[in-house]
C-alpha cells in the first residue's frame, strides 16, 4: 500500500514538473517526501536477506506465542 502511495506521489510530482518546466526531469521519492527516513529500506542482497530473516523470526515468534496461549488457557 505504501508503495502505491509513493508511486502515485512521484508520478504526480513528475507530471506537475513536466507541465511547469516542459522538461523531462527525474523526480525521486526523496524529492517528494524529504522528511521520510529511508535508512530502513534494504538496498543490497544482504539487506533483503536480513529483512526476510527478521520477518521469518517474527512469524515464528507469533506462532510460538499463539501455541503457548492455547496451552496455558486449558
Amino acid at each position: 500500500m505504501a508503495g502505491m502511495v509513493g508511486y502515485a506521489a512521484v508520478s504526480v510530482a513528475a507530471t506537475a514538473r513536466r507541465v511547469s518546466k516542459g522538461a523531462g526531469t527525474v523526480v525521486t521519492l526523496a524529492d517528494v517526501l524529504p522528511a521520510i527516513p529511508t535508512w530502513w529500506v534494504p538496498e543490497s542482497v544482504l539487506g533483503f536477506v536480513f529483512a526476510a530473516a527478521l520477518g521469518l523470526v517474527g512469524a515464528v515468534a507469533l506462532q510460538t506465542g499463539l501455541a503457548y496461549e492455547r496451552v496455558l488457557r486449558h
